[in-house]
């Protein structure tokens, strides 16, 4: 007789699962993170055994393939030979008779040095202190609170105003904060993307392709993009229908233009999106193609965690329940890219997210576009 492993996921648990996913989501909206928060936890002891086999054999069980494909056992120092390992059992044997052996002095004891058998690994080391470097350039030079605060007083003066913006000389006065987020985009590309992918070029036996960007089996992992963003999709829904999240996007609001305040026509909505969506591109290689590819060797999916920190901090600032989701975010992305080898998935999932989120709220504020 056949057996059913208490962690498959069965229509009805799943139908448990997403009707307990709806009604945390609308809670949480409607009522109360904190109460939200409460029925999450009761969700998960009702569902733990269909929950702890999803985690297990989608999250689990791919870290523990992603360490067996990817680390090089040079970085990972010797192991210890049968006799060796065989030694400790028959110490903890011989222990529990009173008669306990003594084990080997460590090796700073005898004289041998404690690294012996180990190898550097330079990808981790020039990779996180270039991670590190430009994470702080960006937060100094490539914000748009530098470029309203800090640069004005390059930028050409506007005749009989005191408004001082690059974007309304470029781009003319009903364009004003459009120049804002060339800068911001325009600066995402580069430290992203441009600046991180000449340093791999420049680095010996490293090829870009092999850095996510290959689309080998991207049609085969299709259904996985739809299968996330499907999950995505409600939590959009419902958070579109609070007042932080309608006054945050579309962060390109021309409607407060200090000079020509106005609404937005299509083809400016369109010439943002298409920026927002090259930055998206950017920040997933940045992320889950750069970060990941340099750690893999060394680190496994330990890759994962190292990456999920620094993801989660650049969306400081944003609404805390967008910031918390990236940490889930960044952890299941990441290991999406590197059991698919692409960071596709992560650049589909989040420019669909991120034209479902503005879109929403345009609908739910009335300022959707209504001429080109």
């Amino acid at each position: 007789m056949g057996h059913t492993d208490k962690g498959d996921l069965t229509f009805g648990s799943a139908l448990l699962m997403g009707s307990c996913y709806l009604l945390i989501l609308v809670v949480s909206v409607k009522v109360s993170y904190l109460v939200g928060i409460a029925l999450l936890g009761v969700a998960i002891a009702i569902n733990r055994r269909t929950l702890g086999g999803l985690l297990r054999r989608y999250l689990w069980d791919q870290w523990l393939a992603i360490n067996a494909e990817s680390t090089d056992p040079a970085y990972m120092g010797p192991r210890p030979s049968p006799q060796r390992a065989g030694s400790g059992r028959t110490a903890r044997r011989a222990g529990r008779k009173g008669k306990r052996r003594r084990q080997p002095a460590p090796p700073q004891a005898t004289g041998a040095p404690a690294i012996s058998g180990w190898k550097l690994d330079w990808r981790p080391v020039v990779v996180l202190v270039f991670v590190a470097v430009i994470l702080t350039l960006l937060e100094y030079w490539g914000s748009r609170r530098v470029y309203n605060e800090s640069l004005p007083v390059y930028f050409p003066h506007v005749e009989n105003h005191g408004f001082r913006e690059l974007g309304v000389s470029v781009f003319g006065a009903r364009y004003q904060r459009l120049g804002e987020y060339v800068y911001w985009a325009g600066f995402r590309v580069v430290f992203f993307f441009v600046l991180p992918a000449l340093l791999v070029i420049s680095l010996p036996g490293e090829r870009l392709r092999e850095y996510g960007l290959s689309f080998k089996d991207f049609f085969k992992h299709l259904p996985i993009y739809g299968i996330l963003f499907l999950i995505v999709l409600p939590a959009v829904i419902a958070v579109s229908f609070t007042h932080a999240f309608a006054s945050h996007y579309p962060f390109y609001k021309p409607w407060q233009n200090a000079l020509n305040p106005r609404g937005l026509y299509w083809h400016d909505l369109l010439l943002w999106e298409g920026m927002y969506m090259l930055q998206f591109f950017s920040l997933e290689f940045f992320f889950r193609g750069f970060i990941l590819n340099a750690l893999k060797r060394s680190l496994g999916a330990y890759a994962i965690f190292v990456m999920a920190v620094p993801y989660c901090m650049i969306h400081f600032g944003k609404p805390m329940p967008e910031t918390l989701g990236a940490v889930a975010a960044g952890i299941v992305l990441g290991t999406l890219a590197l059991r698919t080898g692409s960071i596709w998935a992560g650049v589909m999932i989040h420019v669909s997210v991120a034209w479902t989120m503005d879109l929403l709220a345009l609908l739910q504020t009335g300022r959707l576009p209504t001429a080109w």
